[in-house]
């Protein structure tokens, strides 16, 4: 549901990225894309490249094509991809901030 969604922001937005990310467990089909935005987002500022490229891929296959948060995850998606490329291993953050980031999830 979207509390425990906002729950794992307000824990990622205050260190707990472990609890958070088990908050994300299990989503709820309609609100399935959010959910796994998010898990990207953590694991992007965990530097967890690989991991956080699965998050926005299975994202995308559950936002509507149109929406604004499949826009914006295609973005955070591509910026990872290149800025592994350039490094091999530690991508920098998606396409914002993690304060801008957490404060959507929030």
């Amino acid at each position: 549901d979207i509390a425990r969604l906002r729950l794992a922001g307000v824990l990622w937005q205050i260190g707990k990225d472990k609890e958070a990310l088990e908050n994300l467990e299990r989503p709820p089909q309609p609100f399935r894309g959010l959910y796994e935005e998010l898990r990207g987002d953590i694991l992007t500022s965990q530097h967890k490249g690989a991991q956080a490229r699965e998050a926005y891929q299975q994202a995308l296959l559950v936002l509507p094509l149109d929406s604004s948060e499949h826009r914006n995850v295609q973005s955070k998606l591509a910026n990872l991809a290149s800025t592994m490329i350039g490094t091999g291993t530690k991508p920098a953050p998606a396409t914002s901030s993690r304060a801008d980031s957490k404060a959507r999830h929030s």
